[in-house]
């Protein structure tokens, strides 16, 4: 299992020279300079680099051509990705909500001792407490989910998951919340008679629409933890400009993409 984290410019360059210092990351990423990708492309931009510098790009490219040996046939990106499970945690964005972290990311915020906690650190960040639930859920997610996408200014504390995690492209994590709450979050809207589909979602909404909701929905706080499998991947690089035949971005970068 991987753990890929976004985080701002002048973070992933140092971590790129000191990786030592960030254990438990795999790698940290950054959009590109001068460029906000979103939620989305940002995702996309992450598994594009991650991708890039591992050893199955680098044996078959060389100056951007595709090198082809007549033994086997060159792996895709997508081949690569149904690898390995990865956790992609978005810790860069605007921090509009922590600004003081903006510079560093969000997932190094500091985190105060729990009082009686075991395995802790008195230099532990959000990222330390986040990391177990993380690596929990995507354990237990179904064959071909294999990468997990969280907001890095997000703190889910449960004990144990209650259901059981369905088959399915995209599988989000809600939080059954009150109304005074949900209003200033994104919302998932599902079913009553079918709660663990979503019919669709909203962007913090009223008070009054969410009651207006209730005798034909449910709806649920998005925990900011979204399961992808490997097709709903797929989708996302061609929303953000993805060329299969070519393996490479229209304009050699992904395009704006939010998923929230």
């Amino acid at each position: 299992m991987e753990i890929l984290l976004t985080a701002p410019l002048n973070v992933a360059k140092y971590a790129a020279t000191h990786p030592s210092e960030f254990p438990g990351i795999t790698g940290i990423y950054s959009d590109p300079e001068g460029t906000k990708l979103g939620s989305g492309g940002g995702t996309v931009n992450v598994l594009w680099e991650h991708y890039r510098g591992s050893n199955d790009f680098k044996f078959w490219m060389s100056d951007g051509r595709k090198i082809i040996p007549d033994t086997q046939p060159p792996k895709s990106f997508l081949s690569w990705l149904s690898k390995e499970k990865r956790i992609i945690i978005h810790s860069d964005g605007q921090s509009r909500r922590l600004p003081a972290y903006s510079t560093v990311g969000k997932s190094f915020i500091p985190f105060p001792v729990f009082k009686w906690g075991r395995g802790q650190r008195i230099d532990q960040t959000l990222f330390d407490i986040q990391k177990p639930l993380l690596e929990k859920i995507l354990y237990m997610a179904p064959v071909g989910l294999n990468t997990l996408v969280v907001s890095g200014d997000v703190l889910v504390w449960v004990d144990r998951l209650r259901e059981k995690i369905p088959q399915a492209d995209v599988v989000c994590i809600g939080i059954w919340s009150q109304p005074e709450v949900a209003a200033k979050h994104g919302v998932f809207v599902c079913p009553r008679n079918n709660p663990f589909s979503l019919e669709y979602m909203v962007q913090k909404p009223s008070i009054e629409r969410l009651q207006s909701l209730t005798d034909q929905f449910l709806y649920l706080l998005d925990a900011g933890i979204w399961l992808l499998s490997d097709k709903a991947v797929e989708f996302l690089f061609m929303a953000t400009g993805w060329n299969a035949e070519m393996q490479d971005f229209k304009d050699s970068i992904p395009r704006h993409h939010d998923l929230y």
